[in-house]
């Protein structure tokens, strides 16, 4: 009987965050860039958190990969992280949410012919052009 009660549970649960989840996605579509940059610039409380969320999972995903090649180049030494992905960046520290949507807003705004991108690949362009890795 408690596994019935669980199993219950846990598709309720299921059930409300595909219903918040779905909810979130039809309200703001951060598909493209030019859909971002008009999040990003939005200073109500809902648009910065879905902006700066966005920015701290490109991240997170960034330094995932980044040291996910270089444990691998480590191992057999045919792996050039500057060579083979020019969209690494590299910081002396930790970027914030914030840091990283400013560092995107400017670039975005300077550079209109990235409005149709992915906005995930604007940003990882503008983190690059902005913290290039010197290997």
């Amino acid at each position: 009987m408690d596994t019935l009660f669980a199993r219950r549970i846990a598709r309720s649960l299921l059930l409300a965050l595909a219903i918040v989840l779905l909810n979130v996605s039809t309200t703001v579509k951060a598909a493209d860039t030019d859909s971002l940059l008009t999040t990003c610039q939005n200073d109500s409380l809902e648009f910065s958190s879905i902006c700066l969320g966005f920015m701290a999972g490109v991240d997170e995903t960034h330094n995932s990969m980044r040291q996910l090649l270089i444990s691998l180049s480590d191992k057999n030494n045919a792996f050039d992280i500057k060579e083979n992905w020019p969209g690494f960046y590299c910081s002396p520290m930790t970027l914030t949410p914030e840091q990283l949507r400013d560092v995107f807003v400017s670039y975005a705004l300077s550079n209109p012919e990235t409005a149709q991108w992915p906005a995930a690949t604007t940003t990882l362009v503008a983190l690059a052009e902005t913290l290039p890795c010197s290997n």
